[in-house]
């Protein structure tokens, strides 16, 4: 979202737990005994206080073990939220600015003295 890129934790569990789950998915899979794999159902209730936050559509089968695809739905909401309260022209230039993708760059620069 560009500016300094921090975000809340909680606002990262979710996404990070699923994402971190369905990556290595496949390799618990070939340890484990199909049974007691039905047995767990963490991923499943992850993935329902997911779609609680108010998204429906789960990311692209090839593609849930990235992090990024779980939360991007939520930073969408939250730029939209952002730009539809942002009404005064001081607050949608601020909003703009923290959100260019060269936001952060002063964070790289050396010190010169």
């Amino acid at each position: 979202m560009g500016g300094l890129g921090i975000r809340y934790a909680v606002d990262a569990a979710i996404p990070c737990y699923i994402a971190s789950l369905r990556s290595v998915l496949p390799l618990v899979e070939a340890l484990l005994p199909a049974d007691s794999l039905g047995a767990d159902s963490t991923l499943e209730e992850a993935i329902d206080l997911w779609k609680e936050r108010g998204v429906f559509t789960l990311p692209p089968e090839d593609k849930r073990g990235v992090q990024k695809e779980w939360e991007a739905p939520f930073h969408d909401l939250t730029m939209s939220t952002l730009r539809v309260t942002a009404t005064a022209p001081t607050d949608q230039a601020r909003l703009l600015a923290a959100t260019d993708e060269n936001a952060g760059a002063w964070l790289h620069v050396l010190p010169s003295a």
